[in-house]
């Protein structure tokens, strides 16, 4: 159901469309690559960009290797959560219906595992600046995205924020990014779709 409801964000609502931009697009950061469909959009959308899929769940790591079969290196999993420290971090793998995993835990019945974690500062260590970061890390935003992580100014965001997870505001959040223009739509109940835009792209 998780799936069916991602793909249908992804392909049919393009909830990630990104705007004309005006610079070669080299490397994305797909934060909570879910079984794989935003990385495969946007290789796609972007036919010479290489793609960092991070995903923690295992059963996801699957089928992300299932579904970008055709993409070669251009997509890179990396079986991670991201955080704001490095090492390994507890997930919450949650069964309730439509309710993805996260690093919080909201389902007293959730399975907890232990996963690798990797901070912003990791990843862009590991595999160079980015172009574009989209990020849908269920509530984990708030701490994985902090203004000393916000590294080598990446031109584009674009993802979901959870207000009901992070219990901090969209306005809050926004003030993160103060160098950026900010544009917010809200798509649910306290979740918003939110895209930051370099003002002084390089």
């Amino acid at each position: 159901e998780t799936d069916r409801g991602t793909f249908l964000e992804v392909f049919l609502n393009e909830e990630y469309k990104i705007p004309n931009l005006n610079y070669p697009v080299k490397r994305i950061l797909d934060l909570g690559a879910n079984c794989g469909y935003t990385s495969v959009y946007f290789a796609n959308l972007f036919n010479d960009a290489q793609i960092i899929a991070v995903e923690p769940d295992p059963k996801n790591i699957k089928k992300i290797k299932d579904n970008t079969l055709n993409f070669g290196n251009r997509i890179i999993i990396e079986p991670s959560a991201v955080s704001s420290v490095s090492g390994f971090t507890d997930f919450y793998l949650n069964f309730k219906k439509g309710i993805s995993g996260s690093i919080l835990s909201r389902d007293p019945k959730a399975e907890k595992i232990t996963v690798s974690s990797l901070t912003l500062s990791d990843l862009e260590k590991k595999y160079g600046s980015f172009d574009i970061i989209k990020f849908d890390i269920e509530g984990g935003e708030w701490n994985a995205i902090s203004p000393e992580m916000l590294i080598r100014k990446p031109k584009f965001w674009i993802g979901e924020y959870h207000e009901s997870l992070t219990k901090k505001s969209e306005k809050d959040f926004s003030a993160r990014f103060e160098k950026y223009a900010t544009n917010s739509r809200q798509i649910a109940k306290n979740k918003f779709l939110m895209t930051f835009t370099n003002k002084f792209t390089e």
